[in-house]
């Protein structure tokens, strides 16, 4: 049977199986079906060659769904689907279970806008079938990607909108329903059924909590074997869950005798993934991880990519360049710190760490605790005032898991042990968490009753409730004089502090915790240093 007589045959089928009429979507319906996304194994000359062959009246060709609906456009240039894209869908055809992590303007999105579509007109294995996408804050934001999607079809086919039932939120291709949903609401979609396309875009964009709540939804779906699970992002947040995941992938290659540097992604190119002996390796035995696809802007760069390199050399300097580019979690750049005083302060951290000058057990030392509730996390920072070098240094920084998982005693077990290895040292707490400065005060021998107290003094008390609600301007000013006057030393192995502070960002002295990383920390450190205030 020729292609067209298979056309043809196919257009006699619809005409029975109880399709939507119009012309341009009955034509779309017919042009799309049996046709690849894209014919892999053929030269660039060979797909030309096709296209041409199978060019259509509109101006478009049924040599592939990817010329189908045209290709996307830049530097006055049609794209091809690139190698990494091509990479991309190869890994998720077979394992079904992605994460990406990504270069600006890389175009995944795009294609993942299209690669659904094309799933649910190429054929009618999807009918009935939903496909979700999980972005933005507001549903206005995650409706775009929807809009997007209805334009895939204006150039060629702009009447079969007509009959997609297209409702901002909805749209509906060959009875497939698409549909999005926010990252800061993703309730909606628990427990649907017949779902065969989850995409998690900008995944890394969003807090800690907004991240947890879209995995509870997208995790129950990850044993099924007929639903394909897209995560997608830039980096961004170090202390969120790709960064958490990093950590998790590497130890799963570490237990099969494997790490990143054992891929070359070119074999997931010119090769099938289940040919290659350390991609079966990780098929065997991946279960809950989701297979892990980096790719940093220079898979972008060169002559008909995304970028030249002029382009990269413009914007390499921006703030934004190591995460939006170069897959970095650090973070955007706050407006509270400079940038440079946190690099003198790390100078001076090693110049007086404790490696090199002993810890003064007659100094004063100031411990900040940041007790968390529930799911949130507790972070305790432990400062001592050297007053011989004529600084504030940081010898203790840490934060402690889910709140759930460790309770007051345990947290007043680490205080209390840290009281007896450093010596003479206060303790500063917010004052929310009564349960825990009970507890607190408790293991120190002083009276729990403390709130009877008008004045809760340090010269009676190691055990100083703080009133953070009514004080947190006043700490972050303070912290923001120590740092300027130089004053404060903090060695480099307190990394995750270090993040806090090149990421805090504020108004008016108020931390703003959404957009800083490792807030708790910061808050541990603001609390360390009220101690210095008050003595």
């Amino acid at each position: 049977m020729t292609f067209k007589e298979l056309r043809a045959q196919l257009s006699r089928l619809q005409q029975h199986s109880g399709y939507k009429s119009n012309d341009d979507y009955d034509y779309l319906l017919n042009d799309s079906k049996g046709i690849p996304f894209w014919p892999h194994q053929i030269t660039n000359e060979e797909h030309s060659r096709l296209r041409k062959d199978y060019l259509t009246d509109r101006g478009n060709s049924t040599c592939c769904f990817w010329d189908l609906i045209g290709r996307p456009v830049k530097h006055n240039e049609e794209k091809p689907l690139f190698d990494y894209q091509q990479i991309i869908l190869n890994v998720l055809e077979y394992f079904q279970k992605i994460r990406i992590k990504k270069f600006r303007g890389a175009g995944i999105t795009q294609l993942f806008l299209e690669y659904p579509a094309w799933l649910s007109l190429s054929g009618n294995n999807y009918r009935n079938k939903k496909a979700f996408i999980i972005t933005g804050i507001t549903q206005e934001l995650a409706n775009d990607h929807i809009l997007r999607l209805r334009n895939l079809f204006l150039q060629f086919y702009p009447g079969a909108i007509q009959n997609m039932d297209y409702t901002q939120r909805t749209i509906t291709l060959n009875d497939s329903v698409f549909r999005a949903y926010p990252a800061a609401n993703p309730e909606a979609p628990r427990g649907k059924t017949d779902v065969f396309f989850i995409l998690a875009d900008e995944f890394d964009h969003h807090t800690r909590r907004q991240q947890e709540d879209m995995m509870s939804v997208i995790t129950p779906y990850r044993p099924k074997s007929d639903t394909m699970i897209v995560l997608n992002s830039t980096t961004k947040n170090p202390q969120g869950l790709y960064a958490e995941m990093d950590k998790q992938w590497s130890e799963f290659l570490k237990s099969l005798e494997l790490n990143r540097g054992n891929f070359d992604y070119k074999d997931l190119l010119s090769h099938s993934p289940g040919s290659i002996d350390y991609i079966q390796k990780i098929k065997e035995k991946i279960k809950h991880h989701y297979f892990l696809l980096e790719f940093d802007y220079h898979w972008g760069v060169g002559p008909g990519k995304i970028y030249t390199q002029k382009e990269i050399d413009e914007i390499e300097e921006d703030r934004t360049f190591p995460g939006e580019f170069c897959l970095e979690y650090a973070g955007e750049l706050g407006n509270v710190f400079s940038p440079v005083l946190i690099d003198r302060a790390v100078q001076l951290g090693e110049q007086f760490s404790e490696d090199k000058i002993p810890v003064n057990k007659h100094c004063l030392h100031s411990c900040g605790v940041d007790p968390g509730f529930g799911s949130s996390r507790t972070a305790i920072v432990l400062t001592e005032h050297n007053k011989e070098l004529g600084k504030i240094r940081v010898l203790y920084a840490k934060e402690f898991g889910e709140t759930r998982h460790l309770n007051h005693s345990k947290i007043a077990d680490i205080c209390f042990d840290l009281h007896q290895k450093y010596k003479n040292t206060w303790f500063f707490i917010d004052g929310q968490n009564r349960g825990f400065i009970t507890d607190l005060k408790i293991k120190f021998g002083e009276d729990p009753d403390y709130e009877k107290i008008d004045d809760v003094s340090p010269e009676d008390n190691r055990v100083i409730p703080v009133t953070f609600v009514t004080e947190h301007k006043n700490m972050l000013s303070n912290l923001h004089t120590f740092i300027n006057k130089e004053y404060l030393a903090i060695p480099e192995k307190f990394d995750k502090l270090l993040i806090s502070l090149k990421t805090a960002v504020a108004k008016e002295y108020s931390l703003d915790k959404e957009q800083t990383s490792y807030d708790d920390l910061l808050d541990a450190l603001r609390l360390s240093l009220k101690g210095y205030k008050m003595r």
